[in-house]
């Protein structure tokens, strides 16, 4: 991101060198999966709003 300062993105390079390449991997994995989740939810949200609500028919 462009608006997180340059030190607070060192910070982070280092924590994440600092971990083995098998925790990255996980995490990699992890947080691509809750990513991919999240994109199939909001696909169907925008489905279901652009679909037009059924007409009730109230008898009288």
């Amino acid at each position: 991101m462009t608006d997180t300062p340059k030190h607070v993105q060192e910070i982070q390079l280092a924590l994440w060198l600092a971990k083995s390449p098998g925790e990255r991997l996980v995490q990699f994995l992890t947080d691509n999966d809750a990513l991919y989740k999240g994109i199939l939810v909001a696909k169907k949200n925008i489905q279901n709003q652009s679909q037009p609500e059924p007409t009730v028919i109230n008898p009288s």
